[in-house]
């Protein structure tokens, strides 16, 4: 699987990103997804209105938008925009560093892709219930490999 992240050492280290793609890549194996390019591009918030306006058609800023490049299902093959002043404003919204933003915004995106949904309040609650496991797992092996 290619996993590539521009623009994005503002917030995770090398050793993050590989963190970061093992994750990815074994939450992908348990759903049976095969795995072909997953792409994150952080990008500024008048990009990210283009991209919005664009290909969307909705004209206002957001945070983060997943393209499935794949019309088949159960294959991750995508590009994820990320606003780099959302993150800035959602980790003073949320009281988090950007690195835990950026790194839920990944994981945002990465669950839309997995067919999840966050239009009403349920699906908003249970989107970031696994946000929240997924930045868990994250912050576990972070540690884990701090020991070693």
């Amino acid at each position: 699987m290619i996993f590539q992240q521009f623009n994005c050492d503002d917030y995770i280290d090398s050793k993050e990103k590989i963190i970061l793609k093992k994750i990815i890549i074994s939450e992908g194996n348990k759903r049976n997804y095969k795995k072909k390019n997953f792409i994150i591009n952080v990008v500024n918030g008048r990009e990210m209105l283009k991209i919005n306006k664009r290909f969307l058609k909705k004209n206002y800023d957001t945070d983060v938008i997943a393209f499935s490049l794949s019309e088949e299902k159960m294959i991750i093959d995508c590009d994820i925009y990320i606003n780099r002043e959302m993150i800035d404003y959602n980790s003073k919204v949320f009281n988090c560093s950007l690195k835990m933003e950026y790194l839920r915004l990944v994981f945002h995106a990465f669950l839309h892709l997995m067919g999840k949904s966050d239009r009403n309040d349920e699906e908003k609650q249970e989107m970031r219930r696994l946000e929240n496991l997924l930045l868990d797992k994250f912050l576990f092996h972070v540690k884990r490999s701090v020991i070693c």
